[in-house]
């Protein structure tokens, strides 16, 4: 906090959510599924399909009096 006068305060606060922006995967498809001659036909099987949020800064101005 920073006074400013004799009443005034005022508050800075900053919060980072994967402030170095590595990608996080959340969703792995494990679906596997074959056609009547044992063939696999699911393309994304083994993949990663999603992804959590990218970079997010949150900043804030909190003033006291």
């Amino acid at each position: 906090m920073f006074p400013i006068g004799e009443r005034l305060r005022v508050q800075f606060r900053s919060e980072f959510y994967n402030a170095f922006n590595h990608t996080q995967f959340s969703t792995l498809n494990t679906t596997a599924r074959f056609d009547a001659g044992r063939n696999q036909v699911n393309g994304q099987f083994g993949q990663y399909t999603a992804a959590r949020n990218p970079r997010i800064v949150q900043l804030a101005l909190k003033l006291h009096f």
